[in-house]
């Protein structure tokens, strides 16, 4: 794994925690989405007690299959559940999706946004133009919440 971003990251610190607490720790690339529910299934197989999926994108194959295998723990980086209409592991009719229907599921989210007010925090003291640019991945929430942060922070310092 060598993506040097997100999924690398998330990598070494699965590395470094095995080799801390003594447990053994393996990963599947997938190489596209139909993957997810695959791979999933083949650590299941494998009788992994601990499943860890990261990124939004695997957020419904997640939830699937957790309901599939309720001995299992599963933990997803940067995917909250909430009730939804329509959506089989956790519709609008429930309180709290883990309380209720993703009992062995716990979501790994961090605040971009307070990192996007720090970094634009950052650039305003040290521009000399009083122009900030920023290069963002993805439209998708985490992206968007950092950049929303930093950029009114930009504001607010000019």
């Amino acid at each position: 794994m060598n993506d040097k971003s997100f999924n690398q990251s998330a990598w070494e610190g699965a590395q470094k925690g095995a080799k801390e607490f003594g447990y053994d720790v393996k990963y599947i690339e997938s190489k596209q989405p139909t993957d997810y529910e695959k791979n999933i299934d083949q650590f299941a197989t494998e009788k992994y007690d601990v499943i860890i999926t990261v990124g939004f994108l695997m957020g419904d194959a997640t939830a699937v299959k957790a309901l599939q295998y309720p001995n299992i723990k599963f933990a997803i980086i940067d995917n909250a559940y909430f009730p939804t209409k329509g959506v089989k592991y956790c519709d609008d009719t429930k309180k709290d999706c883990y309380a209720e229907s993703l009992k062995n599921v716990t979501s790994l989210m961090f605040q971009e946004d307070q990192v996007g007010y720090l970094a634009g925090v950052l650039a305003a003291g040290m521009t000399k133009s009083g122009v900030v640019c920023s290069v963002s991945g993805m439209e998708i929430h985490p992206s968007c919440a950092y950049r929303r942060l930093s950029e009114r922070r930009q504001v607010d310092e000019a």
